[in-house]
């Protein structure tokens, strides 16, 4: 599908730029990005704002500056409407549980395409609910955690298995995976405080999938040893958030050309050293996930917001980048011979914010200059996988490692 609105006055609406996620974006889209893109940032903070593009201008001397540097209140919904309707495309790293949904509406509602990293599907649900419709109808790609925890499991996945349809001319059995600013830390207290059952139903595999799936659970419990990725312990942080958008990639795409397969099952893992070292891990996540499941007791939810950095605040860039990122699945081909696996690793040589922002501004690009949605789909409540082969070339060109074996015949 070609890009729209290209009579828009900006091509590209930073939204929360003020923020620390937001500074690394604005960095990516500088460094990376078309030198004549026309994009705009705002936030909250005007001096922050202006202290970036200032930051922007002397970094990246020889290309389009912002031409929009705005402080827009992102609880003011006339004040969002009036930013995204003059943009093809708006990037938000606002707070996503407090004001997330106001930028969301807006670009439903006015035409413009919307990126962001939010995975907590309990926000996501709501989401869908009230915005996919009307996104849909208005042919506009709303595409949802495009961030470090869930875009490069999802294009990893819808990778395999466009590789065992090509190799095998087979769908996908089963797939398994293996790895915060201070905005990130308030959205995920803020999502622990809704009542207990709201969070099971969004943690249930077909929350977000507008197909109910009755596939098998192959999810295994504790820690066990694959023979191909080692020891894994069921301890990763994002199994439910990542689950919850793979299984909505799987879901818009069941009954297109592109379809994954009824047999479809996904389950992510911690990756371990040893089998003592993988009970610590479930040990530890077990630990978390307690001190978290409390804060929706008044008092210690305040109590653990109260320990939290404030908005707008993160890492230092040297601490930020030292870290690296690493995932690696496994995908087994729904035949009648055992054994034929996909086994795909990706590596970013950076932390999480950095790989964050290169994620959510390559899938703005892939937006504005190709656009061309799996499925056939218009539009709607989307995921990174709904992108495709474009945003996986593009990632692969900004830095992100995506390394391929096929075992068996």
């Amino acid at each position: 599908m070609a890009p729209v609105n290209t009579s828009r006055k900006y091509d590209l609406l930073l939204l929360g730029a003020s923020g620390y996620t937001g500074k690394h974006t604005a960095e990516h889209i500088a460094g990376n990005l078309p030198t004549d893109l026309r994009w705009a940032i705002a936030g909250r903070s005007l001096n922050k704002l202006e202290e970036l593009a200032r930051k922007l201008r002397h970094q990246f001397p020889d290309r389009l500056q912002p031409s929009m540097i705005e402080a827009v209140s992102v609880e003011d919904s006339a004040q969002v409407a009036a930013a995204v309707k003059q943009s093809r495309v708006c990037i938000s790293v606002v707070l996503y549980g407090i004001t997330g949904e106001t930028v969301v509406r807006a670009c439903a509602e006015n035409g413009c395409d919307y990126v962001d990293c939010a995975a907590l599907p309990p926000l996501l649900q709501t989401w869908i609910k009230n915005y996919d419709r009307t996104a849909r109808d208005n042919g506009i790609a709303l595409i949802h955690g495009a961030g470090a925890s869930a875009l490069p499991m999802d294009v990893m996945v819808w990778s395999a298995t466009r590789d065992i349809a090509s190799k095998w001319g087979a769908k996908t059995k089963d797939s398994s995976s293996k790895n915060l600013s201070a905005g990130t830390i308030r959205t995920v207290l803020g999502q622990a405080a809704l009542a207990s059952k709201v969070i099971q139903d969004a943690q249930k595999p077909s929350a977000l999938s507008p197909v109910k799936h009755t596939g098998k659970d192959t999810h295994k419990r504790g820690v066990h040893r694959d023979p191909i990725v080692g020891v894994l312990s069921n301890s990763s942080v994002t199994a439910n958030q990542n689950r919850a958008i793979i299984y909505r990639s799987w879901g818009l795409l069941e009954g297109t050309g592109r379809s994954y397969g009824p047999n479809f099952a996904y389950s992510e893992y911690e990756k371990a050293n040893s089998a003592f070292s993988g009970v610590v891990k479930f040990l530890q996540f077990y630990l978390v996930t307690f001190l978290i499941s409390i804060a929706r007791l008044g008092l210690m939810g305040n109590f653990l917001l109260s320990l939290a950095p404030e908005p707008g605040t993160g890492p230092t860039d040297e601490v930020a980048w030292a870290a690296q990122v690493g995932m690696e699945m496994l995908a087994e081909a729904d035949t009648v011979t055992p054994g034929r696996l996909v086994n795909k690793k990706f590596l970013w040589k950076g932390g999480n914010y950095p790989l964050t922002a290169m994620l959510m501004s390559q899938t703005a690009a892939s937006l504005l200059y190709n656009r061309e949605l799996e499925g056939g789909i218009k539009g709607g409540c989307l995921t990174p996988a709904i992108l495709g082969g474009d945003l996986v070339e593009r990632v692969t060109k900004a830095g992100g490692q995506i390394s391929t074996t096929l075992i068996g015949e």
